[in-house]
């Protein structure tokens, strides 16, 4: 069973990789090999590190909202609690994967 504590961490783990999208997005965050996407095409100069995650951010964003959504119903609903956590964990990579796709294909 999926617990409270379970629930915040999930949730705040999506919501951070989402401001870190933003913060790379923005310049705030340069370049780096630690956080980000750390794709070869994204890493190649400043500018494609920003608009590389310039274009993450919908897609990050789509798995942020479903994924933090997925864990709350799980936290309410008793009959989701098992399949809860790789539900909200699968609803945030997969956007993930897009949004890395995207960010090469631009950079």
């Amino acid at each position: 069973m999926i617990g409270v504590g379970v629930v915040i961490i999930m949730a705040v783990a999506a919501v951070i990789v989402f401001v870190v999208v933003i913060l790379c997005s923005n310049g705030v965050i340069r370049r780096n090999h630690v956080v980000g996407l750390r794709i070869p095409a994204v890493l190649a100069s400043d500018d494609s590190w920003r608009e590389g995650h310039r274009v993450a951010v919908v897609p990050t964003g789509v798995g942020v909202a479903v994924s933090v959504i997925v864990v709350l119903a799980c936290w309410l609903d008793p009959a989701l609690r098992d399949a809860g956590p790789a539900i909200a964990v699968a609803t945030l990579v997969i956007p993930l994967v897009w949004a890395a796709i995207r960010a090469n294909r631009l950079a």
